[in-house]
């Protein structure tokens, strides 16, 4: 019974205790992105812990799913605004 409840903190109770703690403290853009990875690296965990095969469509799923979060990480980066339908000011009309 010991072993079941230590197995069971440590594989579920842990993780999801130090996850939480960390959303708290990353902006919710960042969070997004995680979170959005966490698929990509469970298949890519089972790929290399586990042994197992994806097939091709699987492969083609993650490398969407990565690419997706680099495109979202260089956008912002990049300085695109925060918020899609904010505008720049015009530039004024006014010559100093």
């Amino acid at each position: 019974m010991l072993t079941g409840l230590v197995v069971a903190v440590l594989s579920a109770v842990l993780p999801y205790s130090l996850e939480l703690a960390a959303l708290r403290r990353l902006p919710a853009r960042t969070a997004g992105v995680l979170a959005s990875l966490e698929p990509a690296s469970a298949g890519l965990a089972g790929v290399l812990v586990l042994d197992e095969h994806l097939r091709t469509v699987q492969w083609a799923a993650l490398a969407c799913v990565g690419t997706a979060s680099a495109g979202t990480v260089i956008r912002r980066e990049a300085g695109q605004p925060r918020d899609p339908q904010r505008r720049p000011a015009p530039p004024s009309d006014l010559a100093l």
